[in-house]
């Protein structure tokens, strides 16, 4: 916070402060909670709240949390690093088998005039024509045993057939184009239906442990880097304080999610949430709905309540400007 802006105040939260709304993340103040108010708008959040956003979340407020610096890369996401290994080279082609070159047979020699036995004569040319059938007839055997010792003996077994294509259909689908789950993709093979599914579950039974007082189960259902977020920031006692705030008003019965946005190299998903009850008298809201995030664990196959646009600088700098369109916010 710059040198200019007024100095907050850290108190407890006061009997007249009850029922009033922490303007970042829209629940109510309890009593005797600790509390930061502004120096300059005198608007008192929730102590974590402030740590949070960095000073005041009330729009135009000097008090605000400084800007973003601008050499921070708007693209750094903490996402499980997954190595890259690029397919095995394809085969080389089997080679041909030589083909053995039948040798041509020499002419027999004309028959000599004189001096020589003419019945000699023919004999020698069918001797000559036999000599040459069957050193033709050797090349040939040559040239068909070579070519079944080089060719592959066939499988009786289908499946052994074509391995380098059913390869490669592993990770390109039927149009040819590669499939959700090449390397780099950490969420699980499901549906995107089915993974709704599972997100609504973990975010009612996260919301139903706070209504009930269950503190530790709702801890539990949060992800691992927001919990180390909290922890280090506020720790956990702040934070159950703060959930206590929504255990009186909620009603996660009639909860519904739905998926905006999936990124499958950090495991995020954008989800929109509906039907939530929210029975505070003195808010204007019936309902506690807005956009929030789950992070897929990948080392453990669960999905994981993952609340808050600062998680992130790529997610702050996307949802800060649009903080109204947030889960509970304005209520």
């Amino acid at each position: 916070m710059t040198n200019d802006r007024p100095a907050p105040t850290a108190r407890a939260a006061t009997a007249q402060d009850a029922g009033r709304v922490c303007p970042y993340c829209r629940f109510a103040l309890k009593p005797g909670a600790e509390v930061i108010e502004c120096g300059g708008c005198h608007a008192p959040h929730h102590a974590d709240c402030w740590s949070d956003n960095g000073g005041c979340s009330m729009m135009g407020c000097v008090g605000g949390p400084e800007a973003a610096d601008p050499a921070a890369s708007p693209t750094e996401v903490l996402a499980p690093t997954t190595a890259v290994v690029p397919p095995p080279p394809p085969p080389p082609p089997a080679p041909s088998a030589p083909v053995a070159q039948t040798p041509v047979a020499t002419p027999a020699a004309p028959p000599q005039r004189g001096g020589g036995s003419s019945r000699g004569g023919p004999a020698l040319v069918a001797a000559v024509l036999v000599l040459a059938l069957a050193v033709a007839g050797g090349a040939v055997a040559l040239v068909v045993s070579s070519n079944k010792e080089d060719a592959p003996a066939a499988s009786s077994d289908p499946t052994e057939q074509d391995v380098g294509d059913s390869a490669s259909a592993a990770t390109v689908d039927d149009s040819g184009t590669p499939s959700d789950f090449d390397d780099g993709d950490v969420l699980p093979a499901d549906d995107e239906a089915t993974m709704g599914l599972d997100i609504q579950e973990v975010l009612y039974d996260h919301h139903q442990a706070i209504v009930d007082g269950d503190y530790s189960t709702a801890w539990d259902l949060t992800s691992s880097r927001y919990q180390e977020k909290k922890l280090r920031e506020d720790g956990y006692d702040a934070w159950q304080t703060a959930q206590e705030t929504l255990t009186p008003y909620l009603d996660p019965s009639s909860l519904h999610v739905e998926i905006d946005e999936l990124d499958r190299q950090t495991g995020v998903a954008t989800i929109a949430v509906t039907g939530m009850g929210w029975s505070d008298p003195s808010s204007a809201c019936s309902t506690w709905s807005g956009t929030t995030w789950a992070h897929y664990d990948s080392d453990s196959a669960t999905w994981r309540y993952e609340p808050g646009y600062s998680m992130t600088p790529a997610r702050r700098a996307e949802w800060e400007p649009r903080s109204d369109e947030l889960l509970g916010w304005g209520c």
